[in-house]
């Protein structure tokens, strides 16, 4: 009966053992970078939230793929996984990157990739490892110029580099008004008359403004050791409307004529024509000083709320010359173009009114009216 029971007993142990013999431990994984770094862990192509270095828990026993990915990285590797065990893996990034292209003038101008010299223009390409970067070319009467990049993997960049002749040049200008502001590439330098030395060769633009004026700039091209002349000469902002403002201009003989007859002499008539005694040039002078009007009227509109609203925004403001070469000057353009008109239309209107055939006026020295 014993020896019954106690069999019984050590086949219940047997068995114990033996399903305990089936159920396998999981393991774990530590991965790392050769040289350190932070980049994101992938097993059997699943991310797992973790960045190098870091250890990968409760991993199922056999084989497993690891990979580690990133901007300048990709990289798998496979590991073996045993029961209850930690396995390392250590990763050794390999040299990839990208492609770039440098094109540069001068011709012979040298190029540096992170200050290690890689050739001479024109052209240049080559294979680049990700990740940031600077080159700076260099030439003998040049400028060096120096551009940073990112490059990822896999990306091709091309860069085009155009050195400036070194060296300076000088600007003489001379301005009218004499106590007009001068600026150069928008930011100011002096009043009146002024030599500008020690400016850089290339272009430039250089112009002056004064209150009341309307403002001026050029553009002007430096080069090394020379003088460049430049005269500046602002017109004043009532010149462009004195042709509306001035009143018609009689002849000064004709006013002392008048003026001087203690009796008043009778203007002789002419005969009334068909169409009411009103004949073409009666018309015309009518629709002439009709277009005088309307037309001196715009100038005025226009230079009012249009031309003096962007040229005190220009002032203000931005100080932008390619707005006041694009708004301000246009504007001004068109107010001038119409004062113009108005005071050619009220020439010849008054032709018109006061002059006949014989070409003398018609207050009292003509048979006109």
């Amino acid at each position: 009966m014993k020896a019954a029971m106690l069999s019984r007993l050590i086949s219940i142990f047997a068995i114990f053992l033996a399903f305990s013999g089936d159920v396998s431990a999981n393991g774990d994984i530590y991965v790392s970078l050769t040289g350190g770094g932070e980049e994101e862990i992938f097993i059997d192509g699943e991310p797992t939230g973790e960045v190098t270095p870091a250890t990968l828990l409760d991993v199922i026993p056999g084989n497993h793929e690891i990979s580690v990915r990133g901007a300048c990285v990709d990289i798998t590797q496979t590991v073996a996984v045993a029961d209850g065990r930690v396995s390392r893996i250590e990763l050794t990034p390999a040299e990839v990157g990208g492609f770039m292209e440098v094109s540069v003038s001068p011709e012979n101008a040298r190029v540096f990739l992170d200050d290690q010299p890689v050739g001479a223009g024109p052209y240049l390409a080559m294979e680049v490892a990700c990740g940031d970067h600077e080159v700076r070319v260099t030439a003998l009467q040049h400028q060096t110029k120096t551009e940073s990049f990112e490059l990822s993997m896999g990306e091709a960049i091309r860069l085009n580099v155009n050195l400036m002749q070194s060296g300076n040049g000088s600007i003489s200008v001379l301005v009218t008004p004499i106590d007009a502001v001068i600026l150069l590439d928008g930011t100011r330098v002096g009043e009146g008359p002024i030599t500008l030395e020690s400016v850089p060769n290339g272009e430039h633009r250089i112009g002056a403004m004064l209150d009341g004026f309307i403002p001026i700039d050029q553009a002007i091209s430096i080069v090394t050791g020379e003088v460049t002349l430049v005269e500046l000469t602002l017109v004043e902002e009532q010149a462009l409307t004195s042709l509306e403002a001035q009143p018609t201009t009689i002849d000064p003989t004709v006013t002392e004529v008048i003026t001087t007859e203690s009796t008043p002499t009778p203007l002789p008539t002419q005969p009334l024509t068909e169409a009411g005694g009103l004949d073409w040039r009666d018309y015309s002078a009518a629709a002439m000083v009709t277009t005088s009007f309307v037309t001196g009227y715009l100038s005025w509109k226009n230079w009012s709320d249009v031309t003096m609203v962007r040229y005190n925004k220009y002032v203000t403001e931005n100080r932008d010359v390619d707005y006041y070469n694009d708004q301000v000057m246009p504007s001004w353009g068109v107010s001038m173009g119409l004062a113009a008109v108005s005071g050619i239309s009220l020439l010849t209107g008054s032709y018109f009114l006061f002059y006949d055939d014989s070409g003398t006026t018609s207050l009292g020295l003509s048979g006109r009216f």
